[in-house]
């Protein structure tokens, strides 16, 4: 043990580095191998513990001197990967949500493309493709162009016009629902 918990966290919430940086050398190591142990992810868990410290430094004033430094710190690095998991958890139902209505519009595409279309039906669905695509927002439209007539990656796009993944996923989102609304009477 660095000293005495009582001492320590006084030390720490005067602010002194010294303290820190031996407390943070003791317990990096354990609670690394706590966060892995939920995270599974090695980058992650070192970026979780490494959160941890930071909460840490930056609530210390508001430390209880009489606190256990160690519980202390596990549940902070807990909340850290509670939030972390939390986060996953949305991100996968998102990326679900994501890929069922990508294959819905790959089983309405094929129905689509199996419909015996004459030449007066395939020119008016061209024309209100056209329209629905132009009547999406500026930024929409142009994430769905470069998607589905540049075939560019979704991280290509993001790259290009400097938003995120998440931000692309959204607009392409919003775009597939636009078209299907509009063209319903085509499905």
């Amino acid at each position: 043990m660095i000293r005495k918990q009582e001492s320590v966290i006084e030390q720490l919430v005067k602010g002194d580095k010294s303290t820190f940086e031996k407390v943070f050398h003791e317990y990096f190591p354990r609670l690394y191998r706590f966060a892995f142990d939920f995270v599974k992810d090695r980058d992650i868990a070192r970026e979780l513990t490494h959160e941890t410290f930071v909460k840490l430094w930056v609530s210390r004033t508001n430390l209880d001197p009489s606190s256990n430094l160690n519980a202390l710190l596990y549940t902070i690095c807990q909340h850290q990967c509670l939030n972390f998991l939390k986060h996953k958890k949305v991100l996968l139902k998102f990326q679900e949500l994501h890929q069922n209505g990508l294959d819905n519009l790959e089983a309405q595409s094929e129905i689509l493309n199996d419909y015996n279309f004459n030449r007066l039906d395939l020119e008016h669905l061209e024309k209100k493709t056209y329209q629905s695509i132009q009547s999406l927002p500026e930024q929409c439209r142009l994430v769905f162009e470069l998607s589905r007539f540049k075939n560019l990656k979704y991280s290509e796009i993001a790259t290009t016009l400097h938003i995120s993944v998440k931000t692309v996923e959204g607009h392409i989102t919003l775009a597939l629902k636009k078209l299907r609304e509009d063209l319903k009477d085509f499905l």
